[in-house]
């Protein structure tokens, strides 16, 4: 976001970043076991178990001081879903102001190389360096396995 200072006209704008692939949120559950190598001990959640479990944090919430983890709040749940996700166009087109990459000169990297997979590796078991490769002989960069209709 450093190039929005040096971009005339950016203060103030809302600017909508995004990769250049989308990734379903199993291939970065996926992508992070594998950079940590760690076993995914994840569990499928059927969606109507996942509103229901979301109903009940939120009736929680609404009622008591507790709360649960927000990855069950209803917001969060209809996101994992995709029932409030919003495509860049889609955004552009509700907000015909927004700003994009391309706008302040960015160009978008993948979120499986550099940075993000960088800070991820300072919290492996043994330490940054522990092990010798990925599983599969793959190299540095994590490349998740092809879902189909991508």
């Amino acid at each position: 976001m450093f190039n929005s200072l040096a971009v005339a006209g950016a203060g103030g704008k809302t600017v909508a970043v995004a990769g250049p692939r989308e990734y379903a949120v199993r291939e970065l559950l996926s992508a992070v076991h594998e950079v940590m190598r760690e076993k995914d001990v994840s569990v499928p959640v059927p969606d109507a178990v996942a509103r229901l479990a979301a109903r009940c944090a939120d009736a929680l919430a609404a009622k008591t001081p507790f709360r649960l983890d927000p990855m069950f709040s209803k917001s969060s749940v209809d996101e994992l879903l995709g029932n409030a996700r919003r495509t860049l166009v889609e955004a552009q087109a509700a907000d015909p102001g927004m700003w994009t990459a391309q706008d302040l000169e960015v160009e978008p990297l993948n979120v499986l190389e550099g940075h993000a997979i960088e800070y991820l590796r300072h919290y492996r078991i043994g330490g940054y360096s522990y092990g010798s490769h990925l599983a599969g002989g793959q190299g540095a960069v994590y490349r998740p396995p092809e879902a189909p209709g991508y």
